[in-house]
């Protein structure tokens, strides 16, 4: 369904100001997750100078007098150098601060300087219970470092204003244990588990897309595909899983969320590379949410990594309203709101509440 003509008017009635800034800090990762969607891009490769901690603070500075929300993530955002310096720096500046990380860096006195810093959440990503925890992210051990990381945030008299949230990817090594999973989780204590299915681009879709871009913005389409991840997927087992995960967390109170929440039928079709999905709605980030590389590019977003223009050269909000933004943002609703390749893009925020 395509944006009504009302809708279009309002999303082009105001100079644009992001509410959400995705800070990624580097691309850089001290771990292997088979399904990373920067696999599918030359990011992690790239050989340009990281944003120096003087560089981030002239960026939040330039803010101005708005609250927004950080969310800051990589790779491994606790591989910059400057870290803390730039979280503490978000966080005096009354901003709220969302941090994903693998958490094999988060030793007792990094989680200790977060918590004191009050960041609003801290997302680990963990995949499995131990032993496929472990296989997933190529190395024997990880899980205990989460493990105690937990302890250490959970343990603290310092968790006042901070939660705690585990994120699983739905995996080809861990679909058919996924409630090992949910019961190994939930012994560790999280505020909450989000389960979220993967992402991934088909043929088909980046076929679609690169013949939009070529047609309508003159560029080349950068991710390349990656359904091959989901070869061993087996949906009708991955959906007793979740069934069983639903069934024990039935009351709702334990913070368990899929996204996206897919029923049966849905779900055979997320996992089918040769099935034609087609989303409803509009990718809102794209009017509400500003993505900053970690060299400074203004991205539409990661999975599509369409570079609008560098703050090293140029004010972001110029950038944010200016002609090549406005360009793609006209070409997404030209295509109905949502680009072929953003129909296995489990981000619902981005979309969700669109017609």
């Amino acid at each position: 369904m395509k944006p009504r003509s009302g809708e279009m008017e309002a999303l082009w009635s105001k100079r644009l100001e992001p509410t959400d800034i995705a800070l990624d800090l580097t691309y850089r990762c001290n771990r292997s997750c088979g399904f990373c969607f920067l696999d599918c891009t030359d990011l992690k490769s790239s050989k340009r100078k990281e944003l120096t901690a003087g560089e981030i603070k002239i960026f939040v500075d330039s803010m101005g007098a708005i609250k927004r929300q950080f969310f800051i993530a990589g790779g491994e955002p606790l591989l910059h150098r400057d870290f803390l310096e730039i979280i503490s720096y978000i966080k005096k500046r009354s901003h709220r601060c969302l941090i994903t990380t693998n958490g094999t860096l988060l030793d007792e006195k990094t989680c200790l300087a977060l918590l004191k810093m009050k960041v609003d959440e801290i997302v680990i990503s963990i995949h499995g219970d131990r032993d496929t925890h472990d296989r997933v992210v190529g190395s024997k051990g990880s899980f205990e470092l989460l493990e105690k990381a937990a302890g250490f945030i959970n343990a603290s008299r310092h968790k006042t204003a901070t939660l705690l949230t585990f994120w699983c990817t739905i995996n080809g090594l861990n679909h058919k244990r996924l409630f090992n999973t949910y019961t190994a989780l939930k012994k560790l204590g999280p505020d909450n588990l989000a389960f979220n299915h993967l992402d991934y681009i088909t043929p088909a879709d980046r076929t679609a897309t690169a013949g939009i871009f070529s047609r309508d913005l003159s560029c080349p389409l950068l991710p390349r595909s990656s359904s091959a991840k989901t070869r061993v997927i087996d949906a009708k087992k991955l959906a007793a899983q979740i069934s069983q995960i639903k069934a024990a967390d039935s009351d709702g109170q334990g913070g368990v969320k899929f996204s996206p929440d897919l029923h049966a039928r849905q779900l055979n079709a997320w996992y089918d590379r040769k099935a034609v999905l087609k989303k409803p709605g509009i990718c809102r980030a794209q009017w509400d949410q500003l993505w900053l590389s970690p060299w400074g590019d203004v991205l539409t977003c990661v999975p599509l990594i369409h570079t609008l223009g560098s703050i090293r050269q140029r004010p972001w909000r110029e950038i944010y309203n200016g002609a090549e933004f406005r360009a793609f943002r006209e070409t997404l609703l030209k295509a109905g709101g949502l680009l072929p390749v953003c129909s296995r893009c489990g981000r619902e925020s981005y979309y969700k509440g669109s017609s």
